[in-house]
């Protein structure tokens, strides 16, 4: 009878010291914490700077320019006013860039209106050829922004009868008006002016 050897298996047993345990276990806690408060949604932090600037940039544009006839005006000889509407703006400058036909409107001149006490004019261009015109005027250094409603320009031209009718004076995007205490054009809204060959009869400026 063969003898069969018998080999006897031993599985060693590590033993693991408490306060090592107690570390790993420390750590572990510790770690999932950290996940758990990363993958919470973060609550943006308010910089009551910024959101105050926010909200001014949001409010400073209050201020409207328009063009209506004036009075007294005839067939051929027309007056408009450049009216501003300033709102909550204290108003220190303008600058309008407007165009029209040339081939309607003709002899085309532009000049201050009552609107600013003291101006100084910067630019006034009238290129009949393009039909464009470039007017700009400012406050003197020192003097406080102007609050209110009134004209602050009169464009004079004359109306040919040869040409279609009705036509335009439009605002151009690099009209600006400039305020007190602000960086930014304040300019909310202009309106275009119609200009037809029979007169329109308007109220003037309250």
């Amino acid at each position: 009878m063969e003898e069969k050897d018998s080999k006897s298996t031993h599985t060693p047993h590590f033993s693991i010291p408490a306060k090592t345990l107690g570390l790993i276990i420390l750590l572990a806690i510790v770690a999932s914490a950290l996940v758990y408060a990363a993958l919470l949604p973060q609550k943006p932090a308010q910089n009551t700077t910024v959101l105050k600037n926010v909200e001014e940039s949001e409010t400073v544009e209050d201020t409207t320019l328009s063009i209506e006839p004036a009075e007294n005006n005839s067939i051929r000889n027309r007056v408009y006013d450049v009216n501003v509407n300033t709102g909550k703006n204290k108003v220190t400058a303008v600058q309008i860039e407007l165009v029209f036909d040339p081939n309607v409107l003709r002899n085309v001149e532009i000049s201050p209106s009552e609107f600013f006490p003291n101006y100084l004019v910067l630019l006034n261009s009238i290129d009949e050829k393009n039909g464009r015109i470039s007017f700009a005027l400012t406050l003197p250094p020192k003097e406080n922004g102007v609050l209110g409603i009134g004209s602050i320009a009169q464009i004079k031209f004359n109306v040919s009868s040869q040409s279609a009718f009705p036509t335009f004076i439009e605002f151009m995007p690099k009209t600006e008006v400039s305020a007190e205490n602000i960086s930014v054009s304040v300019l909310k809204e202009t309106i275009d002016a119609v200009v037809d060959y029979q007169i329109i009869s308007v109220s003037p400026i309250p």
